[in-house]
């Protein structure tokens, strides 16, 4: 680490925060400071698993923009209740996904999302 600060880095989840932090970090990082121990948790834990592995690798954390931008997302998704089916949920689960997302939405669904 060429910093010259340094100090510890604890990153909160919350989903879509994880963005704010990537951008956090990079603020941090351009003022100079370096993190020579990181923890977090949900996207926190991402994003501070990222800052570990760059520095690591001795890479600038200037790349965590990069990084955090090529990362598919919904590979983190929970299971859905219809995934949860044994057999021929993860099958179901993905038809009505494809539904909600060409906005065929189920009956009840349908009418709130019109609102």
């Amino acid at each position: 680490m060429n910093a010259t600060v340094r100090a510890d880095l604890v990153c909160e989840g919350g989903g879509v925060r994880g963005i704010g932090l990537v951008g956090a970090v990079h603020a941090l990082a351009a003022a100079g400071y370096g993190f020579p121990r990181v923890a977090g948790s949900s996207a926190g834990a991402v994003v501070a698993s990222m800052v570990a592995a760059l520095q690591a690798a001795g890479e600038p954390l200037s790349r965590l923009d990069e990084l955090a931008q090529s990362i598919d997302y919904s590979k983190f998704a929970d299971p859905t209740l219809l995934a949860r089916i044994p057999i021929v949920g993860p099958a179901l689960s993905l038809v009505a996904r494809e539904r909600a997302v060409q906005g065929r939405l189920p009956g009840e669904l349908a009418d709130r999302a019109a609102r």
